[in-house]
């Protein structure tokens, strides 16, 4: 079918033209994530990944196309790099979506139980055409800061729980109710 692929220009056509000009318009993280998650239903499946998506309605102030664009490009290195891992562990991969306290922010995160990221490649992994993948661009992680910091937000990585990676995006908040979203 034809539709996963218009969904995936539509994604990222925001992203394309230079004269875009970002409206502030307001996603709801689970939803948004479960999206993302379908476009790429195919690899998941393939890899055996058990994916846990919270239930609720985190609301955050961001276009769906950026969001997604963040969104799809740390399922798809998740999914590669928990497909490395040789183990007889279910392969894993999570997301957790909360309201950072005393702040008008909300972070995502996103846990896998891949080999991880060495604490010593985190500082350059967010730097242009840096990639450890053997056919990576080094262009992933980097659009998403540049998409996180032009929201008003920022990324970061450490060790996940899970035992892999845990990336983890603070986006601003959205005020605006369920009703107004539509």
């Amino acid at each position: 079918s034809v539709a996963p692929l218009e969904r995936l220009a539509d994604t990222f056509a925001p992203l394309a033209s230079r004269g875009f000009r970002r409206k502030l318009r307001h996603s709801i993280l689970e939803e948004r994530i479960q999206s993302s998650l379908d476009l790429q239903r195919g690899e998941i499946r393939r890899k055996e990944i058990a994916v846990k998506v919270p239930a609720g309605e985190t609301r955050v102030a961001v276009d769906p196309g950026e969001l997604d664009a963040i969104l799809i490009n740390l399922i798809t290195n998740a999914a590669y790099w928990i497909g490395q891992v040789q183990s007889s562990k279910p392969r894993r991969l999570e997301f957790v979506c909360h309201r950072e306290a005393g702040k008008d922010r909300v972070a995502v995160e996103v846990h896998d139980n891949g080999p991880g990221v060495p604490p010593e490649r985190r500082a350059e992994l967010f730097s242009a055409l840096v990639t450890t993948k053997p056919d990576g661009n080094g262009l992933g992680l980097f659009s998403v800061k540049a998409c996180a910091t032009g929201l008003g937000g920022r990324v970061d990585v450490s060790e996940s729980p899970l035992g892999g990676a845990l990336f983890r995006i603070h986006l601003p908040r959205s005020t605006v109710r369920a009703a107004a979203m539509a």
